[in-house]
């Protein structure tokens, strides 16, 4: 399993291509980076090594908000949610998941990979920005500002519309679900901070991420994002402006 983050998996491919050769039973690399294509990705990389062996992407449900490393002899310790469940793509793998509980696999990956990126991540996101905006420094106290508990709900109902539209109920969810979301963004005891969900604003202003390709979906099912709008001015707010030239 990977999660380095999906600009550092070149970095890995000689490690994983190492250990892919080494191999005496088939192996299922599960790339769990948030990104759709990060499983063809590492099969690509790691060339003829792959052969034999299974690649997928993975949509984790969960918040990991700190990682801490307390020296070479004591392992890394991170802080997460316990809420925890992983969707696979079945039809890449080679072996047999299902028996493992947290683990959903799935023919139609895509569909389940947008149902998180379209109401979850699309709400975390604009609970982050809008928090900055209002200078909240933790998401729990940014969602328990009724304004943006409002739009943060708006924003995840505008991607659950769009999701309905193109894949239907189960994929979708209900409103419930997305009360359900929220109430778990508020969980003050991960620390999670709206600086570490913002991060890396223009990958989640982009054409097909969170914000913006729920917002594409959404126009799509005819519903105007006017919430989904806001996350995305407000994240734009964040960015830094250029200094004016001199003279």
């Amino acid at each position: 399993c990977t999660a380095v983050g999906p600009r550092n998996l070149e970095a890995i491919l000689p490690l994983l291509t190492e250990g892919l050769e080494a191999a005496t039973l088939p192996v299922d690399v599960i790339a769990f980076e948030n990104t759709e294509d990060a499983g063809t990705i590492l099969r690509r990389g790691v060339g003829a090594a792959a052969d034999g062996h299974g690649f997928s992407p993975a949509v984790v449900d969960r918040v990991v908000a700190h990682r801490e490393h307390a020296g070479e002899d004591r392992p890394v310790t991170v802080t997460a949610e316990p809420n925890c469940r992983v969707v696979v793509d079945g039809g890449a793998l080679v072996r047999d998941w299902s028996h493992l509980p947290t683990v959903r696999t799935t023919e139609d990956f895509r569909a389940w990979f947008h149902a998180k990126l379209h109401c979850y991540s699309a709400g975390h996101a604009t609970a982050a920005y809008l928090g900055q905006l209002k200078g909240y420094r933790y998401v729990h106290a940014a969602v328990a500002d009724p304004e943006i508990a409002a739009l943060v709900l708006g924003a995840m109902e505008e991607g659950r519309q769009g999701l309905l539209h193109r894949y239907g109920p189960e994929v979708a969810g209900t409103p419930e679900d997305l009360q359900a979301i929220l109430h778990r963004f508020g969980n003050a005891a991960l620390g999670d901070t709206t600086a570490r969900v913002g991060r890396d604003v223009s990958r989640k202003v982009s054409r097909k991420d969170r914000l913006v390709g729920a917002a594409r979906a959404a126009r799509r099912a005819g519903l105007e994002p006017v919430n989904l709008g806001y996350a995305v001015a407000a994240a734009l707010h964040t960015l830094p402006t250029a200094a004016p030239a001199s003279g």
